[in-house]
């Protein structure tokens, strides 16, 4: 996975590089734009085989985060990043990559998904199956989740989101 961080980071940093060059000619909401299209949505990509990595791992997306946040807000390398995050609305790695399965999970389950991701989850729950119906789980309706023996498959979103 350190190669797949690798890869996301340095093509961050390569549209940053270029939205600084740009930057004069921009008002804040533009380069926002720009930076949400061009590097967040990189960030974003293929979140659930990142759940559960290390910090050390995920270390060079939380920098290719603050130095957007740097660039739309104009802070200095030496400042302190969170107020800008805070004025940004924009969530830590970690929080930003559970809120995206939450959300797909919470679309699943409201039905407003498409049928390819409705497909990948069972979005049946636990109370629904009769081995199941004296669990704590069954009361709660948690979904059904498959197991994987091993732990890259884990992060799979079909095992992941439930």
């Amino acid at each position: 996975m350190v190669n797949h961080v690798s890869a996301i980071t340095r093509a961050c940093y390569f549209h940053l590089r270029r939205i600084r060059q740009v930057r004069r000619c921009l008002n804040e909401h533009c380069l926002r734009i720009l930076v949400q299209a061009l590097v967040l949505s990189r960030i974003d990509y293929c979140h659930s085989i990142l759940t559960g990595l290390p910090n050390s791992t995920l270390q060079p997306l939380t920098s290719v985060l603050h130095a957007a946040a740097r660039l739309i807000k104009d802070f200095q390398p030496h400042n302190h990043i969170s107020p800008a995050l805070q004025q940004l609305h924009w969530l830590p790695i970690h929080s930003r990559i559970h809120f995206k399965i939450c959300l797909l999970i919470y679309n699943i389950y409201s039905g407003s998904s498409p049928q390819y991701m409705s497909s990948m989850v069972r979005p049946t729950p636990c109370s629904s199956i009769l081995s199941r119906k004296s669990l704590r789980s069954a009361s709660k309706e948690d979904f059904v989740c498959t197991r994987s023996c091993l732990q890259f498959g884990n992060r799979a979103f079909s095992i992941n989101g439930p």
